[in-house]
């Protein structure tokens, strides 16, 4: 390796917001909105503000798969983000998300989530409900929503660590509760063998010099494809 390809950290970093090429306007190191907008609002109770990447797309599909399967409570409008114009910055999405990424949703009916899924279920309700926000609204209402024997997984607890649990649904439904982060420690080394014997194969996207990390990383949060993004320091 060369002298010239070594990174020497700046003792005062500063942001260069013209350092990721197309993408530099989908990140920022601060919080809060840069302009006043608001989203606008449809007519049906869900609203979704997007835009067609791949984590974009996926509460689209869900949402058509629920519709083309009968769930009229599934209807939605959807609204484009443009996040290379900056738009997930505006007051309006940032009041949605403050984490300005997409896609949000916004719901606003007024219907009881226990009631909703007692409803569905002809009120015997669901096997499972699967929560990673720990809403402290919201999460009590799943617990509720689970049948006899039903289990809840929680794998993140966004929402805050703090949710009020009714331990008398718990006993009488005999219901279980488990927290899953995923992965384990030890889920590595079977990994790791299975590289070492070539059973595993990674999809490379794009090999480029350490010089363009700032770009790769806006290129990653905007999420425009599949594979890995490998940095060479070798090639500059």
């Amino acid at each position: 390796m060369s002298d010239s390809s070594k990174y020497t950290p700046p003792k005062v970093w500063k942001w260069d917001n013209q350092s990721g090429g197309k993408f530099t306007n989908i990140n920022r190191p601060i919080a809060g909105a840069t302009h006043e907008q608001e989203l606008p609002v449809g007519k049906h109770p869900l609203q979704l503000y997007s835009l067609g990447t791949p984590n974009g797309i996926k509460i689209t599909v869900l949402l058509e798969e629920l519709l083309a399967l009968g769930h009229v409570g599934a209807e939605y409008d959807a609204f484009l983000i443009n996040i290379g114009e900056g738009a997930q910055f505006s007051s309006g999405f940032v009041e949605v998300n403050p984490n300005s990424k997409i896609p949000a949703l916004v719901d606003y009916s007024t219907a009881n989530l226990k009631d909703a899924v007692m409803d569905i279920t002809g009120g015997i309700g669901v096997d499972l409900f699967y929560d990673n926000i720990a809403n402290p609204d919201i999460c009590p209402l799943g617990i509720e929503s689970l049948k006899v024997l039903g289990r809840m997984v929680t794998a993140g607890s966004h929402g805050g660590p703090v949710v009020p649990v009714d331990f008398s649904t718990v006993y009488h439904k005999q219901l279980t509760i488990m927290g899953n982060p995923r992965s384990k420690a030890q889920d590595a080394l079977p990994c790791f063998d299975a590289a070492a014997a070539g059973n595993l194969k990674v999809v490379i996207d794009r090999v480029v010099p350490l010089s363009a990390a700032p770009e790769m990383h806006a290129l990653i949060e905007a999420d425009p494809g599949i594979g890995k993004v490998i940095l060479d320091p070798t090639l500059g």
